[in-house]
């Protein structure tokens, strides 16, 4: 079985099928509904994210596909010959283009080609030559098709090399480490290759562009807990300090567990070396392997000037005049105590500063697998704007999120009890859901209840966030301690009911003075369709003046507005910020120039990523 579950992301390329009829679109499914928190399923090397082509009906909208490909990573452009009875896909991760037989019912896989490093734009030309821009191997292949197409043989002559660049703008051992960022195999056949088994992940599988994907996901298995994917740009590689939310690794080097332990690897360091340095708080890595010391320095040479600018700012980059006034806000009310300095973190490489700001929840699990978390390392605000959802586990959706809701709790509806008919459901798929959930059927007066649900001193109300699955509009009853609140339940967007089955909403409930725990029901008086629910997320709402996010609360709205203001506008930009008292260690490697920035490639723009360089072709 080739299949995988998730939810599609980093859609990269969308080509039209020659008649016109069809749609092809290039994406990475990412599975964060996997994991041995939120399903009791951990994650492996070949579940964490599924390379597929999704093709859509152009007439309906409707996706009538998704085809699986297997073995692979970062698809990135389509194209098809002539008469659209194949086609070509580029392969990022792997070096390769897979051939398509889109004839059969189902198209099939017919082969899969080598290419250079990165592979992204891919184009058909007039004389049955295919196309491919290696965008690391600095490279155009091309592939002579004439003879396949006519059905003269079954098989591609391998594809010649004809472009290189002729300048280069990076050092030689950043090109490497990059290259290195970008595979996740680098030989078609192998079972398992240096960077991951059967070529399912790379770096850039969640940090494209050295940036992030957008995703929480459930690392429990690997001594962690839920973990927002992190922005790589602008770090400096460890130029924050110590790396991760729990702060549990001190060198980039230290990638080689991940690679090792969780892509299915061999490494990029020897077996008695990695054995010796495997405590990624010990002794170092770093110096024990050329190709391991090129990916540090690739993702060292990621400085604030690689961050994107801030679309908040004004057209000629500087703060606005609410930013501004936030700013100062900003400082009255000492938020740099924490998020000091140019950096705007108090994170070192030399010791661990982590923060307990009400955030840690039993989804936060541990640190390196064998200590309770006991706070997090203080993330940079820079490039807030592009970063959500925020806080560790991504529980708040926006900035405001993070200053009224903090933490909290989650509660699995097949862990409740029924009563009035609902049930349980006992597989772990059924449909568009994942995992086990509960139900309340249309012909009962239904219901969960969920019990126990503690509350801590000073405690007003809490944020419940519903997690569900409707037809159609619903009425339900959210009852705490007794008390009724009618909800209404919203059909959700098109990913969420869809691509996941899941919706969300939350409510605010208050709570009742003097109250030790909170006893929540889900009642519904037959419902007009089945409603299934798949947990409960309950957040502490903090309005405690000591909280150092819950001041935020005491400020006039226009001071609110002033400082979320601010905050989006943050970028690599250094808007006169002082430096820390102790600065951060200095990266030796250069920093990487705009001229290398790499851009999504879309459809057939074969040399995208190879502008402002001189490229000499061979006839």
């Amino acid at each position: 079985n080739t299949s995988g579950k998730g939810v599609p992301n980093y859609l990269s390329g969308i080509t039209l099928s020659p008649d016109g009829k069809q749609a092809w679109i290039t994406a990475l499914k990412m599975n964060t509904r996997r994991g041995e928190f939120v399903s009791s399923v951990p994650l492996t090397s070949e579940n964490t994210s599924r390379s597929i082509i999704s093709i859509l009906d152009i007439d309906s909208g409707i996706e009538i596909a998704q085809l699986d490909i297997d073995n692979a990573d970062s698809p990135q452009s389509v194209e098809f010959s002539p008469q659209g009875d194949y086609a070509f896909v580029t392969l990022q991760g792997n070096r390769a283009v897979d051939l398509y037989d889109t004839l059969r019912e189902t198209p099939e896989k017919l082969l899969r080609l080598a290419a250079g490093i990165a592979p992204q734009g891919i184009l058909l030309g007039g004389n049955s030559q295919l196309f491919v821009n290696n965008f690391l191997s600095r490279s155009v292949t091309r592939y002579e098709l004439a003879e396949f197409l006519n059905g003269r043989t079954s098989n591609i002559v391998e594809g010649i090399s004809i472009a290189k660049l002729a300048r280069e703008s990076l050092s030689p051992q950043i090109l490497k480490g990059k290259q290195f960022f970008y595979s996740a195999s680098e030989d078609l056949n192998a079972a398992s290759s240096r960077f991951s088994s059967e070529g399912y992940l790379s770096c850039a599988s969640c940090h494209f562009d050295g940036g992030h994907d957008g995703r929480t996901w459930d690392f429990t298995d690997r001594g962690e807990g839920l973990r927002n994917t992190i922005e790589l740009r602008g770090r400096s590689g460890t130029g924050h300090g110590r790396i991760h939310w729990s702060a549990n690794f001190d060198e980039i080097q230290d990638f080689e567990n991940d690679i090792r332990l969780h892509f299915g690897g061999t490494g990029l360091m020897s077996d008695s070396d990695f054995e010796l340095t495997s405590d990624t708080l010990g002794t170092p890595k770093a110096g024990r392997s050329v190709d391991l010391d090129a990916l540090a320095a690739y993702v060292s040479s990621l400085g604030l000037e690689s961050m994107p600018k801030s679309p908040y700012r004004n057209p000629d980059g500087t703060l606005t005049s609410g930013a501004l006034k936030g700013k100062k806000i900003y400082s009255q009310l000492s938020c740099q105590t924490c998020h000091s300095g140019i950096q705007m973190t108090d994170s070192t490489l030399n010791e661990s500063h982590l923060h307990d700001v009400s955030t840690v929840s039993s989804s936060s699990g541990m640190r390196r697998g064998e200590e309770v978390l006991p706070g997090i390392d203080t993330p940079t605000l820079r490039g807030l704007w592009d970063s959500a959802p925020y806080l560790h586990d991504g529980s708040a959706k926006l900035l405001e999120d993070v200053f009224r809701t903090f933490g909290g709790e989650d509660y699995q509806a097949e862990d409740a009890t029924t009563f009035g008919g609902a049930g349980i459901s006992d597989t772990l798929a059924v449909g568009a859901h994942r995992g086990h959930f509960a139900y309340l059927p249309r012909n009962y007066s239904s219901g969960l209840v969920f019990d126990s649900i503690p509350v801590l001193p000073g405690e007003r109300s809490k944020m419940v966030t519903l997690r569900y699955s409707i037809s159609q509009l619903e009425m339900i009853y959210l009852v705490a301690n007794g008390e009724p609140r009618e909800v209404q339940l919203l059909p959700g967007t098109f990913e969420e009911q869809f691509l996941t089955g899941w919706m969300e909403q939350s409510i605010e409930i208050p709570l009742q003075q003097n109250s030790s725990e909170l006893q929540l029901a889900l009642y519904a008086d037959v419902p007009t369709s089945d409603i299934a629910i798949d947990e409960l997320f309950v957040r502490r709402v903090i309005t405690s003046p000591e909280h150092p996010h819950a001041k935020v609360q005491d400020l006039a709205p226009s001071d609110q507005e002033n400082l979320i203001e601010f905050l989006l506008q943050l970028d690599g930009t250094n808007d006169n910020f002082q430096a820390t008292t102790e600065a951060p260690p200095v990266i030796t490697v250069p920093d990487e120039t705009a001229d290398d920035a790499e851009k999504p490639v879309f459809g057939n723009s074969l040399l995208a990523g190879m502008d402002g360089a001189l490229i000499s072709i061979s006839q």
